[in-house]
């Protein structure tokens, strides 16, 4: 099939262009569409566009924007429209297969006006119920042969009877058997479909677990997500068992593998509900999640989170607004790691300083850390000069621990999953308390030091005149944090998106959002 190129000039640049009509809003109002079998005089994809509701009968389709540096001219409803690549090579292949008979559908970057923020507040606000109540959905994963490859690998093998039987070691020697046969390109085409750019799309989430029914489309072979599932997980226990693991731990992979089994995983259980979980847990399982809008890596699982009722989709608010909406959730059980997590999550990277503006989303957070000072652990030599104190948490020798100018901390004991050392909180040449790290000179401000409350029995221990309390409370901002903890530079959150600890993810932590 021959294709016009990008933005031709022809007899068709002097249609009038697209532009959608207002939708009613009181009655919660979509746009659907046809696409046209025949092509435009021109050699021009057409379609056709209505307003309906989310009780009609539609496919929805799940895909990847991509650039928008290429974009190719179609017909809607007479007039002409601009679309990126990627869901034009969808409609090439649509005018094929799904345009006689005509299919509906509910494609997001068509049947939503993109420059209305009034109307993408409306429709985003709903996108769950249109997912849901979807005939089902379709997966477009493009032009890809290795793709192709591997997806009718998973075809031929969910036509054998035994295949409905989930045997792990026959699907172990199947994938033996076809990868030695192929000199290893069976296992080079999945590698291709773990590492396609469609599993780090945000809204993917909402869009494959809320489906009545998913099917994936490469090139023009469509594939029952039941087909695939099993086969990628068959493939995950085979590459699992070249590792020599005996079980599936899928906190041993790298990112891209964890969020393909997890969605493998999630559509191998069949069709329903998905099981309740909070913000933070999807944030967990599924981390690196990318979008064209920042917003959408918060408001695509907003559908899904049993927690996140409080926040309100509206992209006029700033990112800095949105994630103080996203940590108000966590105010008293946050995490260090989760104020990293959520910073880079919305490219909150400069936090503006407290004094630098009045105004509410100005203004740096400002967290409450609730922490012990080091205990320590006199560790014995052989010789009295090799005798010392060891930190009772991480182990590493101390050479002062309490002092009238230091008190210590140990970093270990506040999250796993952040660079390890200790911080010493003292009061400089002007009477205000200061921090600063293990190995580092410069100091940062410290909004409040003092005494804290007993947050558990052992805490209310006196141990006598002029001991030492068992608690403090340090106030800092957010700004100091990222520097006192070492937030990564971005070039190593983009090679290894930040994780949230399990503290973060069941509450038990000492980190409150003032």
């Amino acid at each position: 099939m021959t294709a016009p190129s990008p933005r031709e000039a022809s007899c068709t640049s002097r249609l009038a262009s697209f532009k959608h009509e207002p939708l009613d809003y009181r009655r919660g109002a979509i746009r659907l569409l046809r696409i046209l079998p025949h092509l435009s005089i021109d050699g021009h994809i057409q379609c056709e566009i209505w307003h309906d509701s989310v009780k009609a009968s539609y496919t929805c389709l799940s895909y990847v924007w991509g650039s928008e540096k290429i974009q190719w001219q179609i017909l809607v409803n007479g007039k002409l429209l601009l679309v990126r690549e990627n869901i034009y090579n969808f409609m090439r292949v649509a005018q094929l297969k799904y345009a006689n008979p005509a299919r509906t559908f509910w494609i997001d970057a068509l049947c939503i006006d993109q420059d209305s923020i009034h109307e993408k507040n409306h429709q985003v606000a709903q996108m769950g119920s249109i997912y849901a109540k979807s005939i089902e959905v379709i997966s477009w994963l493009g032009f890809n042969q290795s793709i192709g490859r591997a997806f009718t690998f998973g075809l031929e093998m969910s036509m054998d009877p035994r295949y409905k039987i989930w045997d792990w070691l026959d699907l172990d020697e199947k994938w033996l058997e076809r990868n030695d046969q192929t000199n290893g390109q069976l296992k080079r085409d999945w590698l291709t479909v773990v590492e396609d750019r469609y599993w780090t799309r945000a809204w993917i989430t909402q869009e494959i677990l809320l489906a009545q029914n998913v099917k994936f489309l490469v090139n023009d072979l469509e594939v029952a997500h039941m087909q695939i599932a099993k086969c990628a997980l068959g493939w995950l226990e085979y590459i699992n068992s070249l590792q020599g693991n005996a079980t599936i731990d899928s906190e041993k992979w790298d990112t891209k593998t964890r969020v393909f089994h997890h969605y493998m995983n999630s559509i191998g259980r069949g069709r329903g509900s998905p099981k309740e979980s909070k913000l933070i847990n999807y944030f967990d399982s599924l981390p690196g999640r990318e979008s064209h809008f920042v917003h959408d890596r918060v408001y695509s699982l907003l559908s899904l989170a049993s927690d996140a009722s409080s926040i309100t989709i509206d992209y006029r608010l700033s990112r800095q607004e949105l994630l103080r909406q996203v940590m108000s959730i966590y105010k008293t059980n946050m995490c260090i790691c989760a104020w990293f997590y959520f910073a880079d999550m919305l490219d909150c990277y400069q936090v503006p300083n407290p004094k630098s503006s009045n105004t509410e989303s100005g203004r740096s957070p400002v967290f409450q850390i609730a922490w012990k000072p080091v205990q320590t652990d006199f560790v014995m030599g052989e010789k009295p000069r090799d005798w010392y104190h060891a930190c009772s948490q991480c182990s590493v020798k101390m050479t002062s621990c309490y002092t009238e100018q230091n008190t210590t901390f140990c970093l270990a004991s506040l999250c796993c999953s952040i660079v390890g050392g200790h911080i010493y909180v003292c009061k400089n040449e002007y009477g205000k308390y200061e921090v600063r790290r293990s190995g580092d000179a410069h100091g940062h401000e410290v909004l409040l030091f003092q005494p804290g409350d007993p947050i558990s029995p052992e805490d209310c221990i006196n141990l006598g005149w002029g001991s030492l309390p068992l608690l403090y409370n340090i106030h800092l901002t957010g700004d100091v944090a990222l520097k006192l903890f070492l937030y990564p530079e971005q070039k190593v959150r983009q090679a290894v998106p930040l994780r949230i600890c399990g503290s973060a993810r069941y509450g038990s932590t000492n980190l409150e959002f003032c």
